[in-house]
């Protein structure tokens, strides 16, 4: 049991108390990996991606180093904290708000952090600052770094396209595909460096713990270990171009790119972390740790006052029952807040009404679809004013709908196999007399280009912000509201020598009658 071989001169008392601190947590553990059981099941697929296979080995770590300071957390004596409320309250409403949302990443994060604080409250807050860097670490075994995917795709194209640039290379960038004579290559998403980025900022806060003790030496260098592996796929993508160049298409094509890039990140952070270890702190200068003789233990006021009594005196028993039932709040919260959400099959989109010079059309759509995971109901529509056409789709989702996400990286806005993405940015137009930011993303294909325009409806309010668009679906779920969600997606032709595809959207949204939940989603009436 926990504690019990930790000192050899442990008295009986002692031995009881770690033991009933252990078995509790245990308790309180099993309860929690038991109600929160479909993100801890989601988290731990995740590390089947070699994104975040490093996942894998966080818990083990973490347990390895608690192991390694058992001696002088035996010394102290566990005694529950209230002060840990404050961080299991926040940690289960930002749980609730993930489900809500379904944003499994905030799930995730949540469930840790509601472990983290467990063990604050069962052991108290003398156990918990001797365990708090190992706790900590538990928060990479969170599978986070997804959003980063397109701004890390596109840091790395230019840094690249720069170097070729000051090596003499004739270079263009078009979007993700970089050209130079004799060769065309896409930065593409497996090519973003985030798996090297998430798996640095891992080793590096481990490695910055344990060989610092000065603050700025371990913020330093964990800075460093997320700025060194982002800088580094930069250089290894020119690397790839570059041989591509010099040696032809064959040469950098027979190249195993995945290897070669662990092998140069590899390589990239041992030359870190053998310049880190020159600054290594002599451990004879650390804080000595606690001693393990009775004589030099320097119990606290609070392990001392409590110390003389059983773990579950009535004060912890009642810190302990608080703990539970914060615990078990988020569930309940969430299955009553499901239980008024209506159900799919009740639910249908009709399309916009438009005023002339729009009127709805039935001609192809250009080989275009935007594809969103599992919507509760989907709408496909062209329009067209003269030689202008618009073609519109829409996804609902309905509240506490099982498999599906209005934001989420699997949603995609053109068929990847047919289109290329060749800029992205923010436009504004008018949606019902209101202004409203759009995202514009650019593709083409061998016959054609697009210009794409992507919004969301939530809860009776556009916006085209992620962020935004989760925090009022999570307003929307505490409120019990049943009006769901819409993705809204345009597109239109941007071809030469017009180039108006923007103006084309600018113009439809003008004229489209927008009437909110009684026009984008209705009840069937029978």
């Amino acid at each position: 049991m926990l504690g019990l071989k930790w000192r050899s001169d442990l008295t009986v008392a002692e031995s009881k108390r770690w033991r009933a601190a252990g078995l509790t947590l245990f308790g309180l553990l099993t309860v929690t990996g038991v109600l929160y059981r479909s993100a801890l099941t989601e988290m731990v697929a995740q590390w089947q991606s070699s994104t975040y296979s490093h996942g894998y080995l966080i818990l083990p770590a973490s347990l390895y180093i608690i192991w390694k300071r058992r001696a002088s957390l035996s010394a102290l004596n566990p005694t529950p904290s209230a002060l840990a409320i404050a961080l299991l309250i926040p940690a289960t409403f930002g749980w609730l708000l993930g489900e809500l949302t379904t944003t499994a990443v905030v799930e995730q994060f949540s469930v840790v952090v509601l472990i983290i604080g467990l063990v604050w409250g069962v052991l108290g807050s003398a156990v918990f600052r001797g365990l708090l860097f190992p706790l900590i670490f538990l928060t990479f075994a969170v599978p986070l770094g997804e959003s980063l995917i397109p701004g890390l795709q596109d840091f790395s194209a230019r840094f690249a396209v720069k170097l070729l640039s000051l090596s003499g290379i004739p270079v263009l960038l078009e979007g993700r595909y970089i050209t130079v004579p004799h060769g065309r290559w896409e930065v593409a998403e497996v090519c973003s460096g985030v798996r090297y980025l998430m798996a640095s900022l891992a080793v590096g806060f481990l490695f910055a713990g344990l060989i610092y003790r000065n603050w700025v030496r371990r913020i330093g260098f964990f800075l460093a270990s997320a700025i060194v592996p982002i800088l580094a796929n930069g250089v290894r993508i020119f690397g790839i171009v570059l041989i591509g160049y010099l040696g032809g298409d064959r040469l950098a094509l027979h190249v195993d790119h995945v290897l070669a890039g662990l092998v140069f990140f590899s390589l990239i952070m041992l030359l870190l972390f053998a310049i880190g270890l020159r600054w290594r702190e002599d451990q004879s200068r650390r804080a000595p740790a606690v001693e393990v003789k009775r004589g030099a233990v320097p119990i606290s006021a609070e392990t001392k006052a409590a110390g003389e009594n059983s773990f579950f005196n009535p004060r912890a028993s009642l810190v302990l029952a608080g703990t539970l039932l914060v615990i078990g709040l988020g569930p309940l919260s969430a299955k009553y807040l499901w239980s008024n959400q209506p159900r799919a099959e009740e639910v249908q989109l009709s399309r916009p009404a438009v005023s002339a010079p729009w009127t709805v059309s039935e001609r192809e759509n250009l080989m275009w679809e935007a594809r969103f995971q599992s919507p509760t109901a989907e709408l496909k529509q062209t329009y067209e004013s003269a030689d202008q056409r618009v073609m519109l789709y829409m996804a609902y989702y309905s509240g506490g709908q099982a498999g599906g996400k209005l934001i989420s990286s699997v949603n995609q806005l053109y068929d990847r196999q047919n289109w290329t993405r060749t800029g992205e940015s923010w436009k504004t137009a008018e949606i019902n007399g209101q202004p409203v930011r759009m995202h514009e993303v650019m593709v083409q294909s061998m016959n054609s280009s697009l210009v794409i325009w992507k919004c969301y409806w939530v809860d009776g309010t556009f916006t085209s912000d992620d962020y935004r668009a989760k925090l009022l679906q999570a307003k929307a779920g505490l409120f019990r509201s049943n009006q769901g969600a819409i993705a809204i997606v345009l597109a239109s032709e941007n071809g030469l020598p017009q180039a108006r595809g923007p103006e084309t959207l600018r113009s439809f949204l003008k004229h489209a009658e927008w009437q909110g939940d009684a026009q984008l989603a209705r009840k069937d009436s029978h």
